[in-house]
């Protein structure tokens, strides 16, 4: 498998495995150059004949990049990976960590960016790819910048899933940005989550009182919490005050702003996101949002 292109290796995967080819991975795999460093597989690509991603699909990819030395960006987004194809991809990050595994030059995996958000990953793939995190984060340490992203926005990440990151992101880590917007953590997960990051995006995760109320205590105890991203939760007054009491919560950190109404506090959205680097097909790094805004007042607020 060597001295072949990665299309061919693909296609040889596929037919040992007896999975169908996805002609939308054949494709981009064949327009690849020898030198790109991003691998773009996004299931809203605009592409003529676009298939999203299966875990079989991820399964045959996976194996591909095992030994490929020029991929270090992989984007997955809006696709159909499930708990599954998080496995395999957990395989990949494995082959990559040179601490923990026998290192032969040429045999691993040189991946460093990882885009799954909208797709399908619940507590399992979350604790899969948490496992293979933790294992991998002194390599990481060493290659990635200061303000390294793992992207689970929409999955079906819940508060078991959280307590897998969170275990992980406790320890000394490089990764100090975590967006689990459009998830279910609900109160436990944020209570897991509480401490555990620096720029941390829980936005519409069905999180109430007490878990807003953890996180505002977070806030207070955590001097490295320092981004808060909140919005399309279900917060009532008591975490209102909790939040805005414990002043260390810029306005250009957070997604949320206080107002009052009729002699009572509220929160209104604010129009400022979590910024994560995207990489580009030609190798560079630009900013962008995430965490976005939501089309409306979350349940129990009233339109300001």
């Amino acid at each position: 498998m060597a001295d072949q292109t990665i299309s061919e290796s693909y296609k040889d995967v596929c037919g040992k495995h007896g999975i169908r080819i996805n002609l939308f991975v054949l494709e981009n795999l064949q327009k690849m150059s020898t030198t790109s460093p991003c691998l773009k597989l996004a299931g809203n690509s605009k592409q003529g004949g676009c298939h999203k991603l299966c875990d079989d699909d991820v399964f045959a990819l996976s194996k591909c990049l095992h030994s490929n030395r020029t991929v270090t960006a992989l984007d997955l987004s809006y696709n159909n990976v499930g708990d599954r194809g998080a496995g395999h991809l957990a395989d990949l990050l494995e082959v990559g960590n040179q601490e923990e595994v026998s290192y032969e030059p040429g045999l691993d995996s040189a991946l460093l960016y990882l885009d799954l958000t909208f797709n399908n990953i619940g507590a399992k793939g979350a604790e899969l790819l948490s496992i293979r995190l933790k294992v991998c984060q002194k390599r990481w340490s060493r290659i990635l910048n200061p303000t390294s992203s793992c992207d689970l926005c929409s999955n079906r990440v819940s508060h078991d899933g959280a307590l897998y990151l969170a275990s992980v992101l406790k320890e000394k880590t490089a990764i100090e940005i975590l967006n689990l917007s459009i998830n279910c953590i609900e109160d436990i997960g944020a209570g897991y989550l509480s401490d555990a990051m620096s720029r941390l995006s829980v936005c519409t995760n069905n999180i109430r009182t007490q878990g807003l109320c953890s996180l505002a205590q977070a806030l207070k105890n955590n001097p490295t919490l320092t981004h808060l991203y909140i919005w399309g939760n279900h917060p009532k007054e008591p975490a209102f005050r909790e939040l805005i009491s414990s002043g260390r919560l810029p306005p250009q950190n957070t997604d949320v702003e206080s107002y009052e109404q009729d002699g009572h506090v509220f929160l209104a959205e604010a129009f400022h996101g979590l910024r994560k680097s995207l990489y580009q097909a030609d190798g560079n790094v630009t900013d962008a949002t995430v965490g976005s805004a939501s089309d409306g007042p979350p349940e129990d607020q009233p339109q300001r």
